[in-house]
């Protein structure tokens, strides 16, 4: 493991074993009697849902950059600075815009995929 690998798995350790508990209960799917039934997704509704796809099929960097648009578009939306369906469409833009390198070989790309992200949505969003 890298010492980059190791900071992520670190980090991420962190963030799980503090997560403030929202009084919602586990769900125990194992437990008898405990179903799940899972539907078709409403595309329509949910135009997220299929860009989502298309960047998990693009894979490389792309997941970073749509996670950062959504993380500023959202909290943007959050603040009243834009409506509800400005969301997907800037996000959908900041992906569509991106150029990403040939392969991932290391954290760092990530992260300035996630910077990258993040100014562009701020500035696409400033106009």
């Amino acid at each position: 493991m890298t010492r980059a690998d190791g900071q992520l798995q670190t980090t991420l350790e962190t963030r799980s074993s503090s997560r403030v508990s929202r009084g919602v209960r586990d769900i125990r799917v194992a437990q008898a009697g405990s179903t799940l039934t899972f539907l078709e997704a409403d595309r329509e509704s949910f135009p997220a849902l299929d860009l989502a796809y298309r960047v998990g099929a693009l894979g490389r960097t792309f997941p970073a950059v749509m996670s950062a648009a959504n993380e500023v578009a959202v909290a943007a939306f959050l603040a009243g600075s834009i409506p509800f369906s400005t969301i997907v469409e800037t996000v959908a833009r900041v992906v569509d815009e991106h150029e990403p390198p040939t392969s991932v070989a290391s954290v760092v790309q990530l992260d300035r995929a996630d910077t990258w992200a993040r100014e562009r949505t701020a500035a696409l969003l400033a106009r």
